[in-house]
């Protein structure tokens, strides 16, 4: 359809399949800055860094990585893959970052050949191929490790597409067996892939892809009835476990500031906001926030939904005009698009880059066939041109973005440029720090956190932790109150209310203030009744106060709550011991050494009793076994009784 032809021994990669092993090799190039990356804390320490599964390869570890979530999400073959790499690598960073590119570019290849089969044009394939390898809104997909599940299951869907096209071609059932499988280990990747059987009745409805009349194509589809029966099945029951999967962790909000009105505005805005960005990538961002305060849209917000519309109604006009590939092209994007378009609320972002990276096949497929459209138009001069423009220009800024991957402060510094008011970003950053243990910089980006929204829960939670790290109780409680007053319910608040408390009341005790300690170890226990320590420094406390029963009844209800508490075991020994009960002291620090066959202490005091009741063998015995723990007034011990 009006191609140019080349002159006698000239190459022209616009004619040639081997132009998209040679678009190929130059995107590696260009996404050369990822493989430098390290890992960061978004996410890829839960994935990853952190994860106990994938640090063996064992079968216990398969098993669990099968039947289990990971972060409201169930995609098995995403830390299995880790796994695979951590056998070889450890956590070299290179190998995960290589291969995250590999399945991408393995995308693109499989990309342009299901494009080359609509549209039996190559430079319009190439098009559509550069559009997917280089476009810089795919960097987060390619350049995070945790979005592994996004190279992934786009490779096996596009292989799964590939496939059914070759079933559809000439009826292989091999073909099609292979479509299934493929299909089945996409959504083992990744939720999102639970699409692909709407996406395949959308292809069905192309008539033989742009070839023959549009009745045939609906006769197609209803030749395909049984065969499409399998897929949906599929679909749905992999469907409801995501659902299960998102509600069991908290990942789908029950309760939203927005309402329902509200969300089809925001769906709206984010089904516009790709498309946006796919046309001018810029001011891109790993965070994208909602509007704050809640429903305080932007009045161009207002115009989303009629220009969704339009789209639909754009769609069916090139149906009626017998464009069918590109009306495919933009119903393939609204169709994977629309569950993470946030007209159900996930997380806290309206937003995200990874979103569209499955998504953008169908804006190839309409770019790739608009090139076709107009082919006659566009000499081999001109398309070289224009393909090598898009290759430089979004080659360019993906390997600028690349870069900012590259680690937590570089991802989050480059946030809190572009919205200076997220304060993830600063949380992010201070974790980097606190890490590192340099408290007092954490403690300055957390604050930031909690300046730029006051309720923020992690930032309140990670102020009162470094504050802990700082020893400054009183500071900490101030945060965790704070977060207490904001978020009530929150799953951590007694424990670390619990947890400052008794470190406060240690203090006091070491400061002398008595009355003071034990007024915050009795504040511990009334936020955690079964926290044992507190138990047991309420029991040491009373004992160096002279109150004997009391002592004993806090100590007792530190080991009924916790009998393998070694600490608690031997301190109850000590007050029995200091009271003349020398065999119920015997019987606590024996048990004390039992539980923890290191405790140096137990060992002495336990000597010490044993003697003290004639078993001066057995005493001895125990006294060098505290010494060989490290016990330094057992080893006096031992150096005078020579």
């Amino acid at each position: 359809m009006g191609k140019s032809k080349s002159a006698p021994g000239l190459f022209n990669p616009l004619q040639s399949h081997s132009g998209i092993f040679i678009l190929l090799g130059i995107a590696a190039i260009f996404w050369i800055p990822s493989l430098r990356n390290g890992f960061t804390n978004w996410d890829d320490h839960v994935y990853l860094t952190d994860n106990p599964l994938v640090k063996n390869l064992s079968w216990n570890n398969i098993q669990a990585i099968f039947s289990s979530f990971l972060m409201g999400n169930y995609h098995p073959l995403v830390p299995l893959s880790y796994a695979l790499e951590h056998s070889l690598v450890g956590m070299s960073p290179f190998l995960y970052h290589l291969n995250n590119l590999l399945l991408h570019l393995g995308s693109t290849y499989v990309l342009y050949l299901i494009l080359n089969r609509f549209t039996q044009s190559i430079p319009g394939s190439l098009a559509g191929a550069i559009l997917f390898v280089l476009h810089p809104i795919h960097v987060e997909s390619v350049a995070w490790v945790t979005e592994r599940k996004d190279v992934l299951y786009t490779l096996f869907f596009l292989l799964a597409t590939l496939k059914w096209m070759d079933y559809k071609s000439n009826g292989n059932k091999k073909a099609y067996a292979y479509s299934i499988l493929f299909f089945i280990l996409s959504c083992l990747s990744k939720g999102m892939a639970v699409v692909w059987p709407f996406c395949i009745i959308l292809i069905e409805l192309i008539p033989n892809w742009g070839k023959t009349e549009g009745t045939i194509a609906w006769k197609k589809l209803q030749n395909s009835i049984l065969s499409l029966i399998l897929p949906l099945t599929l679909g749905i029951g992999f469907g409801v476990l995501t659902i299960f999967a998102q509600r069991s962790e908290g990942a789908v909000r029950a309760e939203s500031p927005f309402l329902f009105p509200d969300n089809i505005l925001i769906a709206s805005r984010s089904i516009l906001f790709y498309l946006e960005k796919t046309i001018a990538p810029i001011g891109l961002s790993a965070f994208y926030p909602y509007p704050e305060p809640a429903r305080t849209f932007p009045i161009y917000w207002y115009l989303s939904p009629a220009l969704v519309i339009s789209i639909l109604f754009l769609i069916v006009f090139l149906i009626r005009k017998n464009l069918y590939p590109l009306a495919a092209g933009l119903g393939l994007y609204l169709i994977i698009i629309f569950p993470v378009s946030q007209i159900l609320p996930v997380g806290s972002a309206f937003a995200a880059d990874r979103y569209f990276y499955l998504s953008s096949i169908g804006i190839s497929l309409f770019l790739a066939y608009l090139w076709k459209f107009y082919e006659t138009r566009i000499t081999k001069q001109i398309g070289l041109i224009i393909l090598s423009a898009m290759t430089l220009t979004w080659g360019v800024m993906t390997w600028n973005r690349s870069g900012i991957w590259n680690s937590t402060e570089t991802l989050f510094l480059d946030v809190i440029k572009t919205y200076p008011n997220v304060p993830v970003a600063y949380n992010n950053i201070g974790n980097v720090y606190e890490t590192k243990k340099e408290y007092q910089v954490a403690k300055g980006w957390y604050l930031q956190a909690v300046r730029v929204k006051p309720n923020y829960p992690e930032g309140l939670m990670n102020m009162g932790v470094v504050y802990e790290r700082l020893n400054q109780f009183d500071s900490a409680l101030y945060y965790y109150y704070t977060l207490k007053e904001y978020h009530p319910q929150h799953p951590k608040i007694h424990n670390v209310i619990a947890n400052a408390s008794n470190k406060f009341g240690n203090r006091q005790r070491e400061s002398g203030d008595y009355q003071s300690a034990d007024s915050l170890f009795r504040l511990s226990l009334q936020w955690d009744k079964n926290y044992t320590e507190a138990w047991n420094n309420l029991g040491n406390l009373a004992f160096s106060k002279g109150q004997i029963d009391s002592g004993i009844i806090f100590l007792k209800e530190a080991v009924r709550i916790n009998p393998v508490y070694a600490e608690a075991w031997s301190n109850l020994g000590s007050i029995y011991g200091a009271t003349g009960k020398i065999d119920s002291a015997v019987v606590c620090f024996q048990k004390a050494v039992d539980i923890n066959p290191e405790y140096g202490p137990a060992w002495f005091n336990l000597g010490y009793a044993l003697r003290l009741i004639g078993k001066e063998t057995e005493g001895m015995k125990a006294i060098q076994n505290a010494a060989q723990k490290g016990h330094a007034q057992a080893q006096q011990f031992l150096n005078q009784a020579r």
